[in-house]
C-alpha cells in the first residue's frame, strides 16, 4: 500500500485487482491487472507476506510491481495513471520476483534487494525504465535487526523507508548530479 496525492493505493487481497481509495471523497475505485498476474502469495518476494502486488512512488509518479505466469514469474513493472489505475507503460525484467527480498523505484529505476533476513542486505539489481537497461549491482544496506522488508522510497524527502524486524528504518539516499 502507498499513499499518493491524497489517495491510498493497494491490492485487493487474493485478487489481481488494484484499488484506489480517495481519502477526501471516501470513495474506492478498482481495476484489474492482466489475467495472468500471479496472486495468493505465489508471486511474492522471498519473505512471502502476501507481497504478490507491490506499489511504489517516485518523482515521476505511481508504479506497480508484479509478476505473471506468462513471463514465468519474472518481475513486471507498470507505470500507472493514478486516477484510472490503467498502465501507461509496462516493462518485463529478467529476474524472478521470488528470489528478491524487496523492490522499490527511484527516478524511474527499479531497484531490488537480495534478501530480507541478513545483517547486510544488498541492492543487487536495477532496471532503468527510461532505457530498458538492466544490470546486477552491489550496494550494501545495513540491517541492524536482521529482517529488513517493506522498503519504500519517499520522493518528497528523498529517503528510503522500511521495516527491520519491527523497527522503522530510514536510509539517506545520495544522488550524483
Amino acid at each position: 500500500m502507498v499513499a499518493y496525492n491524497g489517495s491510498l493505493y493497494y491490492n485487493v487481497r487474493s485478487s489481481r485487482d488494484i484499488a484506489r481509495y480517495d481519502i477526501a471523497e471516501q470513495r474506492s475505485k478498482k481495476s484489474p491487472l492482466p489475467p495472468t498476474t500471479i496472486v495468493e502469495n505465489r508471486g511474492a518476494y522471498l519473505s512471502g507476506a502476501y507481497s504478490d502486488i507491490d506499489f511504489a512512488v517516485d518523482e515521476s509518479g505511481l508504479w506497480v510491481i508484479f509478476t505473471t505466469s506468462s513471463t514465468d514469474g519474472v518481475i513486471s513493472i507498470s507505470k500507472l495513471d493514478p486516477d484510472t489505475l490503467l498502465p501507461s507503460d509496462t516493462w518485463v525484467t529478467s529476474v524472478a520476483k521470488s528470489r528478491q527480498g524487496n523492490c522499490f523505484v527511484i527516478c524511474q529505476v527499479l531497484h531490488c534487494t537480495n534478501g530480507f533476513r541478513t545483517h547486510t542486505d544488498l541492492i543487487n539489481y536495477y532496471f532503468d525504465t527510461k532505457t530498458s537497461i538492466e544490470s546486477f549491482t552491489y550496494v550494501p544496506i545495513d540491517s541492524k535487526y536482521w529482517a529488513t522488508f517493506a522498503l519504500s522510497y519517499n520522493p518528497y524527502d528523498q529517503k528510503l523507508y522500511g521495516w527491520d524486524n519491527g523497527h522503522l528504518v530510514v536510509y539517506q539516499i545520495l544522488f550524483k548530479g
